[in-house]
């Protein structure tokens, strides 16, 4: 099977810009790939790059997130979970921090969407480290212990 995506970018009124993606699945997208290289105008960019996060991996970040937000607070407050998402992965990216302009600070972030599979595990695993040590052991979707 061949995955092809054509996504069609208008850049000026008069300019138009095409996309071409293809996932490298077998031979067959992998020839495919070789003849766009081989028919693509001069100075065409190219560029291959590893696979990013599932949406399974994505749901299931969320979904921790949420169990995180009603049941840990964060120094005293209640974070939401798209702020104990910055949290996370500022922690996992040791990224940086800045002054905002009216006050407070700026994490300048990673976004999720760009993350790779492995990376996405990594950020789940430190989810994991965290809630277990501050009581969650199981989450939701898990089936209870023998016994529980």
């Amino acid at each position: 099977m061949v995955e092809v995506a054509v996504r069609v970018v208008v850049v000026v009124e008069v300019e138009v810009e095409v996309v071409l993606k293809i996932r490298l699945a077998g031979n067959e997208s992998r020839n495919l790939a070789k003849r766009a290289v081989d028919e693509a105008e001069e100075y065409s960019v190219v560029e291959i790059r590893k696979k990013t996060r599932s949406t399974e991996q994505n749901a299931r970040m969320w979904s921790m997130l949420a169990e995180i937000s009603k049941r840990i607070p964060w120094h005293g407050e209640t974070l939401l979970p798209e702020e104990w998402k910055d949290v996370f992965t500022a922690c996992l990216f040791r990224q940086r921090s800045v002054r905002g302009m009216e006050g407070g600070f700026v994490v300048l972030g990673l976004r999720t969407s760009k993350m790779t599979v492995a990376e996405m595990g990594d950020l789940m695993e430190l989810m994991t480290a965290f809630a277990a040590e501050r009581g969650i052991t199981r989450w939701p979707w898990e089936p209870p212990e023998p016994g529980e």
